[in-house]
């Protein structure tokens, strides 16, 4: 459970596939920004996908509920987003994108 944060609940930046079950990120952003919970594994090369299995909930964050964005298949299951307020959450799925050089 990531919940009553006063910016984002959960904000996980991976380079490998995501794999969740009974997530849980509600009341967040209290302090004027911030999501329920925000998944991204676009920064690799190569298709790493994101899952969602059991019951997800994502109520009353200040901006989305959930937001991912992955550089392969998503899928989600038993999912309820409400009461955030710009909206529920974007999911993304684009190639992936190499990290710059430096």
């Amino acid at each position: 459970m990531f919940n009553d944060n006063g910016e984002t609940g959960l904000h996980l930046l991976t380079w490998g596939s995501v794999a969740l079950a009974n997530l849980t990120a509600s009341r967040n952003g209290w302090s004027g920004w911030g999501l329920g919970a925000e998944i991204d594994n676009m920064h690799l090369s190569g298709s790493k996908s994101v899952t969602l299995t059991g019951s997800n909930g994502f109520d009353a964050n200040h901006s989305y509920g959930l937001q991912i964005q992955s550089s392969g298949a998503i899928s989600a299951s038993n999912l309820t987003a409400s009461r955030s307020s710009t909206g529920g959450g974007p999911f993304s799925a684009m190639p992936a994108r190499p990290l710059p050089r430096r």
